[in-house]
């Protein structure tokens, strides 16, 4: 199977580990999507809450779709839950697992440079084609 994403999101618990192969490193559900092709994966290190897991993810999301290059999103987004969290709740184990692998660039969408080239056609062509109507309009007022 290959996969082309910028980026997998696992959020369940130990998608990070694996089996340890002399010479091969860490076999796990991470390093599997990397293998097929992701450029990223979002995983976790050690078995995660749920409620917290939702809240950092979505969070997470949030920053990514303002830019932001994976890694910075990821980090606000745990300062965000650490922010928002009980003193018990801060603990580490509660949000510390989620880390990124791969590439950290921010997630763009491939399509937005050639969105705005039409965009900016159609605008131009519209503008143009107002011009040349105002100007015969104008013209024939005049004779």
């Amino acid at each position: 199977m290959r996969i082309v994403s910028p980026m997998v999101v696992l959020s369940a618990c130990n998608s990070g580990t694996g089996t340890l192969y002399h010479g091969e490193g860490l076999m796990s559900m991470a390093r599997s999507f990397v293998l097929a092709g992701a450029s990223s994966v979002v995983r976790t290190s050690w078995e995660v809450n749920d409620e917290t897991s939702a809240g950092i993810i979505i969070s997470f999301y949030h920053y990514l779709s303002k830019g932001m290059r994976k890694n910075e999103a990821l980090r606000k987004a745990k300062l965000d839950y650490l922010e928002g969290s009980t003193p018990a709740l801060s603990d580490p184990r509660y949000w510390a697992a989620y880390e990124v692998l791969g590439d950290n660039s921010p997630v763009t969408d491939k399509n937005t440079g050639i969105v705005i080239l039409i965009i900016a056609a159609v605008v131009l062509t519209a503008g143009i084609a107002l011009y040349f109507r105002r100007r015969r309009i104008f013209s024939a007022r005049s004779e």
